[in-house]
């Protein structure tokens, strides 16, 4: 979770920042844009970075002069920073201030006024009256009454910041001017000596938080984990030594400082408890001093929890059982063991499925493929409806139907221009012909990387993701983390790359393992090409072992240059499927 912090005049030490900080403002410019939509995609407008980010982008456009466009970005900032930190919040105040100062310097003095009467009451009120900040505002507020002839009042402001002046002869913020909000530098001071202690051993491997409504699947994972040797905190194992204790600290302390990690079981009923709610925090407040993931979400059930950002990576209890969870556990502290049930080997390099996804719908098909005739401005697939809703689904097709249709290494949006059904001595075959409207994807413009990685190395970590299940999202605690997502996931609004489809295919269907192939395999062709990850795909094979699933892949990406041959991902590796459904 993320925190409005007040910074010095400096700003952030990102990038951007240092452009901004050099008068670089033609390159800040486009790098503050960019974190805006970025902050916008990830954690929604209302989100207090967007705001940071909106206070950012106004500051350097006042910095060159630019009013009329530096105020509307401020004032869409200020509404979130009062519903985020509270009206009378010290930050409320750098905004308040920053958009007087912006009607001042366009001589709209009625609608700056009262905003710096607003910013002066909230820092003497929050800082006191004798606080550098204090006198920013105070020089601020003399030079409008100043600007309107109102000279006796200004005098009396300007003598008020003359004598904080002389009390601070090095101010903390330098007086006149807008200033920047971030949210990197204070939590970074704060945490260091914190972090510093974090290479001691903890009390706990994992503590457990839950709701009593589900101490029954807390009690199994726990003995579980037990079981295999991991050190669990669960209080039912802690009876004598919670006897007597101040439970509001202790659980603080636990949750916070003797854990390496917390593992939260999300439900209604976790999202509604006072003291679920205080050991959430303190996991948060751990979470934010960490590089790496501390709180580990399970899900009992879709309930949203404060705090925790709906592009966190949770495993599904329902999915995984407590089995899963425990190995899921394991595997993470590097203990994971091999399955120890081994089937026969099972490898494919093609499917004969086809993927079919009606436009402008969730809904797709596996539909078995007779034969197939792919051309560049025709295809007739013969189809074989296994499944009665698969054949009620092709009857209903219409003629100028759109759909994507991935067969082979063919996907492409088609448009149906006939689908006959043939009734043969009991069995029912369809014959569909399609007019392949397109089979390139991806957004018109892919923007290159970010820092030292090129925009092809973030499609390698792409497939990397989608079919290793690597490289998932987590904690995206500041801008360098969210454009990593952004570029990793990919920029077609319409396919994001989030994880493997994998092993929630196995749950379903990896009870009879070939088909779970097939319908991996297709499924995996769809979201290489229909995200613009690669263009060409001229090797895919899927081994099937137990529970782990081998991938040898090569795919090409989309060819920019005439004199230069597409780059080229390679990727091999294992994904683990977990159990299927019973």
């Amino acid at each position: 979770m993320s925190r409005i912090a007040s910074t010095t005049s400096q700003g952030s030490t990102t990038t951007r920042g240092i452009y901004h900080n050099q008068g670089k403002y033609a390159e800040a410019e486009p790098l503050y844009r960019r974190a805006l939509v970025i902050y916008e995609k990830a954690l929604g407008a209302e989100h207090p970075e967007v705001a940071t980010s909106l206070n950012n982008l106004a500051a350097l456009n006042y910095n060159q002069g630019k009013y009329a466009e530096a105020e509307p970005l401020y004032r869409r900032a200020l509404p979130t920073l009062e519903k985020a930190l509270g009206a009378e919040h010290p930050d409320v105040a750098i905004s308040l201030n920053n958009l007087a100062d912006i009607y001042r310097n366009q001589g709209k003095y009625a609608e700056a006024e009262p905003l710096y009467r607003r910013a002066l009451a909230i820092r003497e009120k929050a800082l006191g009256a004798e606080h550098p900040d204090v006198a920013t505002v105070l020089r601020n507020y003399s030079s409008l009454l100043r600007a309107t002839n109102k000279e006796s009042e200004a005098e009396k402001l300007e003598n008020r910041a003359s004598i904080i002046k002389a009390k601070y002869p090095h101010p903390i913020i330098a007086a006149g001017g807008t200033r920047s909000i971030n949210s990197e530098n204070v939590l970074a001071a704060r945490n260091k000596s914190t972090l510093m202690e974090r290479v001691k051993e903890m009390e706990y491997d994992v503590a457990i938080s839950f709701a009593g409504e589900q101490r029954k699947e807390a009690r199994d994972i726990a003995k579980g984990l037990t079981d295999a040797g991991v050190k669990v905190f669960f209080d039912e194992y802690e009876g004598a030594e919670l006897w007597g204790k101040n439970l509001y600290e202790h659980l603080s302390e636990v949750y916070k400082d003797r854990a390496q990690y917390c593992l939260i079981l999300v439900s209604a009923a976790y999202a509604k408890k006072v003291w679920t709610s205080h050991e959430r925090r303190s996991a948060q407040a751990r979470a934010l001093q960490e590089s790496q993931e501390y709180i580990l979400p399970v899900r009992i059930d879709d309930t949203e929890l404060p705090g925790l950002l709906p592009t966190v990576a949770y495993l599904d209890f329902n999915r995984y059982g407590v089995d899963g969870i425990c190995q899921a556990f394991l595997r993470k502290i590097g203990r994971g063991n091999s399955v120890s049930e081994m089937s026969p080997e099972l490898k494919i390099t093609t499917s004969s499925l086809a993927f079919i996804r009606e436009a402008d719908s969730k809904i797709y098909r596996f539909i078995p493929v007779l034969n197939s005739k792919w051309g560049s401005s025709r295809a007739v697939l013969t189809l074989e409806a296994n499944d009665p809703e698969d054949g009620a689904f092709l009857d209903g097709l219409q003629a100028r139907a759109r759909m994507t249709v991935a067969y082979g290494n063919h996907v492409a949006i088609c448009k149906v221009m006939d689908i006959t059904h043939n009734k043969d001595a009991g069995a029912s075959r369809w014959e569909l012909t399609l007019h392949p409207e397109s089979s390139e994807f991806g957004p018109a413009f892919e923007l290159g990387g970010f820092g030292t990685t090129s925009k092809d190395e973030y499609a390698q970590k792409r497939v990397r993701r989608l079919l290793l299940n690597e490289e998932l999202p987590g904690e995206l605690d500041d801008l360098n983390q969210m454009m990593e997502e952004i570029f990793i996931r990919g920029q077609d609004d319409t396919i994001e790359i989030l994880g493997s489809p994998f092993p929630q295919l196995y749950r379903k269907y990896g009870k009879e393992p070939k088909e779970f192939l097939e319908i991996a395999w297709v499924t995996g062709v769809y979201l290489l090409r229909t995200s613009g990850t690669v263009a060409e795909i001229p090797r895919f094979e899927l081994t099937l072992t137990g529970q782990s699933l081998a991938v040898d892949f090569i795919g090409r990406r989309k060819k920019e240059f005439s004199n230069r041959p597409a780059y080229e991902i390679k990727v091999q590796g294992t994904c683990d499927l977990g159990k299927p459904e019973k």
